[in-house]
């Protein structure tokens, strides 16, 4: 006799349930059941469950020794709308603003009851919207306010002389500006010529202005340098022509010039035809050059008028004279301007006759030291 057990094993039964659409995000775990049976899952895993993140076709085989069972399903991932309605803005000057709430091809639910991807809101509030991309939703919220754009005036534009500096004004205090500059607040201090312009923001309604600034170069006058006046002479100062006005220290003269007989300090305040101003003096000293005096005969006859051949002039520095007869001989000299000649050569009288001199001189013309040298002829008469 013989005898055998025979034991039937039942199939593993699996389940995964049927194909599930998810949102992105949302977790999910796959059970294979049949707990103590041997598992290999489509992505490798042996383990009895797993819990997928990505779209795809996921199967298990289980085995409970030669029995085997199995299932597939699949699993859809759908992407979560990304909605932004942007950062909350304003209504400026009642002029609508479009809001939009991206992706293309979801379906819409705005607060407003409105089912389409963007509206156009012309009154203050709270506006809000409900994206769904299937069972997937994604919403935001956006404040609109009601404001108005500013007023904003810096003024006109502006000619300055040279020196000068000033301050635009953007007005509408409190606001937040942006300027040209780079500057940030509402005044701002110019001191180059340029052309500026300012932005004031008013909770997102926008002003501007925009104003030039000139600034003239140096306006400049001058009446010359330092000079000198004879006593008894008179003198024209010029300030020059061109200047819308002109006043004169002292005596307060308006004309571009005028006329003076006394030494002083001479001084001038113009104004050309923007307003701007420049001054000036000129120092005027008392002081009369000195000027030589020859004579053009002279009569050696010892009676003591007219005996001496003499140069005469004040504040010589240096002085030599020579004095020729008509063969170019040299008869006399002298660096002493009091010594002058007597008619005679070599102890000897000299005949009556034209001789020619040549006196080189030094004279100071108030503050330099010139040279001069003067030709010419002189009768000796007996």
């Amino acid at each position: 006799t013989d005898s055998i057990l025979v034991t039937f094993i039942t199939h593993p039964v699996i389940n995964l349930g049927n194909d599930t659409t998810l949102c992105s995000g949302q977790p999910i775990t796959l059970d294979a059941g049949n707990p103590g049976d041997t598992y290999l899952w489509s992505n490798g895993a042996v383990t009895q469950t797993i819990s997928p993140t990505t779209s795809g076709t996921y199967w298990v085989v289980a085995s409970l020794g030669t029995c085997v069972g199995s299932d597939t399903i699949v699993i859809t991932f759908n992407a979560v709308p990304n909605v932004n309605l942007g950062p909350d803005q304003s209504i400026c000057n009642n002029v609508p603003v479009t809001l939009n709430a991206g992706n293309p091809g979801d379906t819409y639910l705005w607060s407003t009851g409105a089912q389409t991807q963007t509206i156009s809101v012309s009154t203050a509030g709270t506006y809000s919207v409900i994206v769904s991309n299937g069972t997937c939703t994604g919403t935001d919220t956006v404040i609109v306010n009601a404001n108005v754009s500013p007023i904003v005036n810096i003024g006109p534009d502006i000619y300055l002389c040279n020196g000068m500096d000033t301050a635009l004004n953007a007005g509408n205090a409190g606001m937040v500006y942006h300027w040209s500059t780079g500057e940030t607040t509402q005044h701002v201090a110019i001191s180059s010529s340029g052309t500026y312009w300012v932005q004031v923001d008013n909770n997102g309604c926008l002003g501007s202005d925009t104003a030039k600034v000139t600034i003239a170069p140096p306006l400049t006058v001058s009446l010359g340098p330092d000079t000198v006046i004879c006593p008894g002479d008179q003198m024209t100062i010029e300030a020059g022509k061109g200047y819308a006005s002109y006043s004169w220290i002292p005596g307060g003269q308006s004309s571009h010039s005028i006329t003076i007989t006394q030494p002083g300090t001479y001084g001038i305040t113009v104004i050309d035809t923007n307003g701007c101003i420049a001054r000036t003096s000129i120092w005027i000293d008392d002081f009369c050059p000195s000027d030589m005096y020859i004579p053009s005969a002279f009569t050696p006859d010892g009676n003591n008028l007219n005996n001496m051949f003499l140069a005469y002039c004040e504040n010589v520095a240096y002085f030599h004279m020579s004095v020729y007869n008509r063969w170019g001989q040299l008869i006399f000299e002298s660096e002493d301007i009091s010594n002058g000649w007597d008619g005679t050569y070599n102890g000897t009288k000299a005949p009556q006759d034209t001789y020619v001199y040549r006196i080189e001189y030094n004279l100071y013309n108030y503050t330099e030291l010139q040279k001069h040298t003067k030709v010419g002829t002189v009768t000796l008469i007996r």
